[in-house]
């Protein structure tokens, strides 16, 4: 057992105390007014209960705000699974329309599938263009995660200040975020999703060859159809890129394969329809090795049985002196 406020029991010691030698008084029964009972008279069970009730009412009301807690001991348990970090490509050209509806669209579509099959994985969701962020930090909970990338939208970036595809700097962010909850023999991998090549930032092969180095598994999944596509702003008009003219995209698979081979990943070609259980399910036949088992202690409070014994000494004591010893409630 243990008491979030420890020092409050001193005050059961005062209590016992006074219980003994304090409020000493002369007890009239129900009786004519002139007679005065013996100190024997005063000994009877009734008074004896209700003395009792006293004591244990204050003293449960000791015990109350003392707080105590039950401690039972609990192993925690923890699935079997890999560290991962499921990296976004929010560039402007993900609003193309060769995926349907689009390929941000289409690209949370086959995340979230892949999560609703998620079993053990502890997972990141961090998202790019021309700078990385973290959108979602490590969890097993799979349904938190569905829910973030439910809320990733074309406006989570601010493509006028980070507008570009940086995904050497994209691999790299996800690269420390792995290894800040790095596990001894535990796996890790990055699943990184694109529909373009890299335009700034850090030379993604840098990135990939520190990924290997780091023991990380990467995954590159290209996101787009097989012909140039226009790109248009959500209400339909023209996206205008920084040349003045409206933005064109298509996806070239040699710089995208060549970051996979460097960083001795694997790269895929998305096709439309296609599920991205299917492309990761190499990360399947990844050891999985569980995380540390701890000892932990539940708490469980104790403050509903110590009510209950602070509403019955109270009835007693109330009741008991009113209608049994008949002596005014002190």
């Amino acid at each position: 057992m243990s008491f979030d406020f420890p020092w409050v029991l001193l005050l059961l010691g005062f209590n016992y105390w006074v219980y003994k030698n304090g409020f000493r008084s002369i007890l009239i029964s129900f009786a004519p007014v002139g007679f005065i009972q013996t100190k024997e008279n005063q000994s009877n069970k009734k008074e004896k209960l209700v003395r009792y009730a006293e004591l244990l009412l204050f003293s449960s009301l000791v015990l109350g705000i003392a707080s105590p807690n039950l401690l039972i001991p609990r192993e925690s348990i923890q699935m079997e699974g890999i560290d991962l970090a499921i990296t976004l490509d929010l560039s402007a050209s993900m609003q193309a329309a060769d995926f349907q509806p689009n390929r941000l669209e289409a690209m949370k579509s086959l995340v979230s599938e892949y999560l609703e099959e998620m079993r053990g994985n502890r997972t990141t969701i961090v998202v790019f263009s021309g700078e990385v962020f973290l959108h979602f930090p490590f969890t097993n909970n799979k349904y938190a995660l569905m829910s973030a990338i439910d809320s990733i939208h074309f406006q989570t970036i601010n493509h006028n200040s980070a507008g570009g595809t940086n995904i050497g700097d994209a691999i790299l962010f996800s690269k420390n975020e792995l290894m800040k909850v790095k596990v001894e023999k535990r796996e890790q991998a990055i699943v990184l999703i694109t529909d373009g090549e890299n335009t700034g930032g850090l030379d993604p092969n840098l990135a990939a060859k520190d990924a290997l180095v780091n023991g990380i598994h990467l995954y590159i999944v290209g996101l787009a159809g097989e012909k140039p596509v226009p790109v248009f702003e959500e209400d339909g008009s023209p996206y205008i890129g920084a040349d003045g003219k409206q933005l064109i995209t298509t996806l070239n698979d040699t710089s995208l394969k060549q970051i996979a081979e460097t960083g001795g990943g694997v790269y895929y070609r998305a096709k439309e329809g296609e599920s991205l259980k299917g492309i990761l399910k190499e990360i399947g036949e990844l050891e999985k090795l569980p995380l540390e088992m701890k000892n932990v202690n539940e708490r469980v409070s104790l403050s509903l049985p110590i009510s209950f014994l602070i509403l019955i000494s109270f009835i007693i004591f109330v009741f008991g002196t009113g209608m049994w010893i008949r002596r005014p409630i002190r």
